[in-house]
């Protein structure tokens, strides 16, 4: 059993989340705040203990070790040949953008969305263009109406982005909505390049259908990325891998990959990725347990506390997506909540400008952490309060 109560103090040791953070708790970047599992560390260790750190490339074990976990817990038939390995989900993403689309060209994405999928067109001369999502009581759906409506309107459109489970609303795509999405975007020659990183963080009896899943015909257009990354908690191994079933497609992005230097991994990537995806699914179910009931124990929380706050346990991830537009807040409240509240929650108006009175709210930490920054909210609101 591990102790995901246990209080760790993560100050000072180079990472984004807590540095600098000495009297603010931070409930933003989508980092988990337990320790990784054993097994990882101790093959990290194992691979430090060589004392050798040169050039790295994959090796075989590195490869099956992806290949059987994709086909146990996504039911993916992969060969090794479907794998280009990766520094990160978003430099796929960077590079899917650069090989399949030219500058000026146009990149379509479902808001509220992760901010660097519209960061990262942007910064290479593609412009974004937003099929937001239809919010229904906090459940959120595709609007394909208003997709195809872009789509037909604007033949500059090259790529859609998209997220499953989506970050930041927590859905988790049905294989239906998948398959008409994919349908509608050959229809218009859109290729589709899905971020899958949070797929093993699936909630309560949920499952992920990976993007690989639908009709076979779509495959030449279709690009999806992973990682261990999220799931284990290694993000800072920086290691991912893109699934292309297309073997055309696959060794244009090899060469590519290889030629901008993201192919070549970290000789610890490849222990973690090994020891993760062999030896961690004890680690991974007991932190989905705790996760779910932090879930659980935050929206009764505001059912009590906050109850004109909006909230629905979402179908994947570790993010919780709260509205708290009913309390009347201002524009600058989420960063008044960090100075004066102590807390530091990511404000919706970095995902949609549509969405300004949302917040991203991290609930991978231990139980007393969690209900410590949620009371630090409620004195805040309660004395602020319009």
């Amino acid at each position: 059993m591990y102790n995901f109560d246990k209080k760790i103090n993560r100050l000072n040791t180079n990472t984004i989340k807590w540095d600098g953070c000495k009297d603010i708790i931070p409930l933003w970047i989508a980092d988990m705040d337990f320790e990784c599992a054993d097994e990882i560390k101790e093959a990290i260790i194992k691979r430090a203990n060589h004392n050798l750190y040169g050039y790295t490339k994959a090796c075989d074990e590195a490869y099956n070790a992806i290949i059987n976990w994709q086909k146990t817990h996504n039911n993916n038939e992969l060969k090794k040949n479907n794998i280009v390995f990766n520094t990160g989900v978003m430099y796929g993403v960077l590079l899917a953008i650069k090989l399949l689309s030219d500058e000026g060209d146009k990149i379509i994405v479902q808001t509220p969305v992760y901010p660097p999928f519209m960061s990262t067109p942007n910064s290479i001369n593609r412009e974004v263009v937003t099929n937001p999502l239809i919010n229904n009581n906090g459940y959120y759906k595709m609007d394909l109406k208003d997709l195809e409506s872009k789509l037909k309107k604007d033949p500059k459109i090259k790529m859609m982005l998209l997220c499953n489970p989506h970050n930041p609303v927590g859905r988790v795509w049905k294989k239906d909505e998948l398959e008409a999405l994919v349908a509608l975007l050959s229809k218009y020659q859109v290729f589709l390049v899905c971020d899958e990183i949070h797929g093993d963080l699936m909630i309560k009896s949920n499952k992920l259908t990976s993007i690989y899943q639908v009709d076979e015909k779509y495959h030449n257009s279709i690009i999806a990325i992973s990682s261990p990354t999220k799931t284990f908690n290694i993000a800072g191994l920086k290691v991912a891998y893109m699934m292309i079933k297309d073997v055309t497609l696959q060794e244009r992005f090899a060469h590519e990959a290889k030629i901008y230097g993201i192919n070549s991994i970290n000789v610890f990537g490849y222990a973690a990725i090994r020891a993760a995806y062999e030896n961690g699914q004890i680690w991974l179910n007991e932190v989905l347990a705790y996760i779910e009931s932090n879930f659980e124990f935050l929206d009764s929380y505001l059912n009590e506390y906050l109850p004109k706050c909006h909230f629905l346990i979402p179908e994947g991830t570790y993010l919780a997506w709260v509205d708290f537009s009913e309390y009347g807040i201002g524009d600058d409240f989420f960063e008044r909540l960090t100075k004066e509240g102590g807390v530091f929650l990511n404000p919706g108006k970095i995902f949609s400008l549509d969405h300004a009175t949302f917040a991203r709210i991290n609930v991978a930490c231990s139980r007393e952490l969690l209900k410590e920054a949620l009371d630090r909210i409620v004195a805040f609101i309660n004395k602020n309060q319009r």
